[in-house]
């Protein structure tokens, strides 16, 4: 009966096998490796998209609220400057240039709003023009592109209304100087959004 002898691996063979067994690995690897990034970008990015789904619905009752929302009523476009380029019939006046203004609701509550044009002493200051200033009653506008409208007093109110909260909302205003004035003619303002107080 034959014994089998047992094969004795020397230091020198141990060193190349495992050398070659590295090699193999580092093969693979190299082979893999843009797989392996795109499967750790993809659970990178399901990992924080989880994480930001967790941080919202720890209270089921919380509404995200977008940050130019937050704890405030604001209005955009607030600045008006009108010259002799804006002295215009009515049929022009209605044909004229839209200021837009928007304005949002964040401060927790449904809100009763009022929007008024107020002087801008500081640019009427700065153009040394006070004397062609017009007034309130020289002043015409239109909301809707059909209806032209007069300030009614001094309070030169444009618009009032309710804005839910957490909405935005638009107007399309024309405004321009009546053409019974003198036609080197000015007027600086700007519109101040202002939350009405329920009675």
């Amino acid at each position: 009966m034959t014994k089998r002898r047992k094969k004795v691996f020397r230091e020198q063979d141990i060193l190349k096998n495992s050398g070659r067994e590295v090699s193999h690995v580092i093969s693979a690897i190299k082979k893999h490796e843009r797989l392996y990034l795109a499967m750790l970008a993809v659970i990178f990015m399901v990992t924080i998209c989880f994480s930001g789904y967790l941080a919202l619905k720890v209270d089921s009752s919380f509404t995200a609220v977008p940050e130019k929302y937050q704890n405030h009523l604001s209005m955009t476009g607030s600045l008006l400057s009108l010259s002799s380029q804006n002295v215009l019939n009515e049929e022009d006046g209605l044909k004229s240039s839209v200021i837009p203004l928007s304005f949002q609701n964040g401060s927790g509550d449904n809100v009763n709003y009022v929007i008024r044009l107020v002087r801008d002493q500081d640019r009427i200051s700065m153009c040394d023009c006070e004397d062609k200033i017009v007034s309130y009653q020289d002043l015409r506008f239109s909301l809707d592109g059909k209806t032209v409208q007069k300030f009614q007093d001094e309070e030169m109110v444009l618009t009032t209304g309710m804005i839910p909260n957490l909405e935005e909302e638009k107007i399309s205003l024309r405004i321009w100087i009546d053409e019974s004035v003198s036609y080197d003619s000015y007027y600086y303002g700007k519109f101040l959004l202002e939350e009405l107080e329920e009675e």
